[in-house]
């Protein structure tokens, strides 16, 4: 709808500088016409949806086309836009397809900046709340289906319990607040079917290299001197060398154990959005992309994990709410396999999270007071835009 309303719009040239009053202010719009209008009704978009699809850009780049006279011929229907990462003139209608700079947000047509969007005091807490409930309505789901057996005996509001004895934790610890939180059962198993604390070790030298302040959530059947290993299915013992791992994380507290029958995935979401409140810190964790330590730019703690969060019930969480959180903190990794001994020193690989937002926002452009529109679009890469500018 909303591209449809900004084509109609663009393509009778409501949107110039020149344009017609298209009585916009009587239904409660500050502008009639010109690009001011342009922005008002585009930030509605962006208040409201997160990207449009293909159609809807095409739809777009064709209407400013013919609105503006812009030199050049309309795309064809069912045709995809060609990308124009040339930069633009002063004075230059812009409606193309851009490559964004994933290590700068820079957007190559005008050299507009996009901003990362975290998730604000409110939206943490909705995050946390939602997970809260999640984690019980799971363990409800889960204990039900057991209950069949009558030995089996449940405490319903166990997960809670636990779960907010894990935030008081992280709020209440002092020292160095945690910047990297690290999905240890995801790491241990990354690479074979049994478990493996030496895939823990390397990413924590990893991450401890790169300046950041990790901590390990895993399950507490992983720390007993016998468990099943899901991947290999069968039993596992741990070794000597594993136990040393374990002390020496539990030595410098960042180890942290999810109770049994606990979701330790909820652990480690809920991690990215505690106020870790009496640790020694700055209000803001978030590192820029200036800083000369070698650390990623972006929000603070990262999650390290390669796990999808599809077995998860996210879709409870608003979809805008989840977008925020995995951008900003999702943090993927890859550890190549050993050769000789899994112990020894692997170069192991993160990958950064998102420094810009995959939504539709307004960047001020870097020569003048107007708006660059950056719009993603469904079925385009990851870090391409449709880039609107009227200057």
């Amino acid at each position: 709808a909303y591209a449809m309303i900004l084509g109609s719009l663009a393509k009778n040239g409501a949107f110039r500088r020149d344009g017609e009053d298209t009585g916009a202010v009587e239904l409660g719009y500050t502008h009639c016409s010109g690009p001011g209008l342009f922005n008002e009704i585009a930030q509605e978009m962006a208040d409201d949806i997160l990207e449009i699809n293909n159609s809807s850009a095409q739809l777009l780049c064709n209407a400013f086309i013919e609105g503006f006279g812009i030199n050049r011929e309309p795309i064809p229907d069912e045709s995809d836009l060609e990308l124009n990462n040339v930069q633009a003139h002063a004075d230059e209608i812009v409606a193309d397809r851009v490559q964004v700079d994933e290590k700068t947000g820079i957007c190559p047509r005008t050299g507009a900046k996009l901003e990362l969007f975290q998730l604000n005091s409110i939206q943490r807490k909705e995050v946390l709340d939602s997970l809260i409930t999640m984690a019980k309505e799971e363990y409800i789901s889960f204990s039900n289906k057991k209950k069949r057996n009558k030995n089996h005996v449940f405490d319903d509001d166990m997960p809670v319990r636990e779960l907010k004895n894990f935030v008081e934790w992280m709020e209440e610890r002092e020292g160095e607040p945690f910047t990297a939180i690290v999905d240890g059962a995801n790491v241990g198993y990354f690479g074979y079917p049994d478990f493996h604390y030496s895939n823990i070790e390397q990413v924590v030298r990893e991450l401890e290299s790169r300046n950041e302040r990790p901590v390990v959530v895993i399950p507490t059947k992983y720390v007993r001197d016998v468990f099943f290993a899901s991947g290999a299915r069968r039993m596992q013992k741990i070794t000597e060398r594993d136990w040393q791992v374990i002390d020496d994380l539990r030595k410098d507290n960042i180890f942290y154990e999810v109770p049994i029958a606990c979701l330790d995935d909820y652990y480690w979401m809920i991690a990215a959005v505690v106020n870790q409140t009496k640790a020694e810190s700055p209000v803001d964790l978030t590192v820029s992309v200036e800083n000369e330590e070698g650390r990623f730019p972006g929000a603070r703690p990262i999650l390290v994990t390669v796990d999808k969060m599809r077995d998860h019930k996210l879709e409870l969480m608003a979809p805008r709410l989840f977008r925020r959180f995995y951008s900003c903190h999702i943090v993927n990794y890859f550890i190549p396999p050993h050769n000789e001994s899994e112990w020894e020193p692997r170069p192991t690989t993160l990958f950064p999270a998102d420094i810009f937002s995959r939504e539709i926002q307004g960047n001020k452009a870097p020569d003048d007071d107007s708006l660059v529109w950056h719009i993603p679009v469904t079925e385009w890469g990851e870090h391409e835009r449709l880039s609107i500018r009227i200057p």
